[in-house]
């Protein structure tokens, strides 16, 4: 990364938001998720400039970041950031059923985990909807 910023001065490009996002995956892998967490918002800030907000690789951030806050017990900013991704999957990827899924499945997850039943079970039947597609 220090190379990276050495040799592009500052200037933001995809492969600088490439390393940022790699250093996220493995500080989260260590679970130093405050670090995790200002990397791949970073790795964030330069896709959504470069690449636009619906993009697959947003998407995929917006999952790092909400997979980071889930982690951290930040549910509320997980589940608007699951939303996020699930929104974006919807609209941008190509035959991402799995991730998709995944989505689905961890909202399901979180909105059972707070009592918001009725909210869990819609994302759990709309995953099941889903894999029978």
């Amino acid at each position: 990364l220090f190379i990276q910023r050495r040799i592009f001065a500052e200037k933001e490009d995809l492969e600088l938001a490439a390393t940022m996002n790699s250093i996220g995956i493995v500080a989260f892998a260590k679970e130093d998720f405050k670090i995790a967490k200002t990397f791949f918002e970073g790795s964030l800030d330069i896709r959504r400039k470069m690449l636009g907000c619906d993009h697959e690789d947003t998407e995929t951030l917006w999952y790092n970041l909400a997979t980071t806050n889930e982690e951290i017990g930040n549910d509320d900013d997980a589940l608007a950031m699951y939303r996020e991704t699930l929104r974006i999957e919807k609209q941008c990827t190509d035959g991402g059923k799995i991730d998709t899924v995944d989505t689905l499945q961890r909202l399901g997850r979180l909105y059972q985990m707070r009592g918001q039943l009725d909210e869990a079970l819609g994302y759990y039947r709309e995953a099941l909807s889903a894999l029978n597609t």
